[in-house]
């Protein structure tokens, strides 16, 4: 998080550049298993593995809250707001 690959990425979801995204996680491919995974975690770290094979930028960041937490968070509570307001939302 915080480089211009990230940017660039966060901008193309958004559609507010050329590109288009594509995520590729490490199960797709028909070569790799749940011990591959787990033994790319024990090669570079879980916060590589995470960046690198599950498309998760949450790694790519340092925080004090463990990855894990903030993933679980986002997933059951982060809901879209009832009403949006300020500058231009009416």
């Amino acid at each position: 998080m915080g480089n211009v690959f990230h940017e660039l990425w966060v901008n193309a979801e958004a559609e507010e550049n050329a590109f288009h995204t594509i995520k590729l996680p490490w199960h797709l491919h028909p070569d790799r298993d749940q011990a591959w995974r787990d033994d790319q975690t024990r090669t570079v770290g879980a916060k590589r593995a995470a960046q690198e094979n599950d498309c998760s930028f949450l790694a790519s960041g340092d925080s004090v809250v463990e990855l894990a937490v903030l993933e679980k968070y986002r997933t059951k509570y982060v809901i879209p707001p009832i009403e949006k307001r300020g500058a231009g939302r009416f």
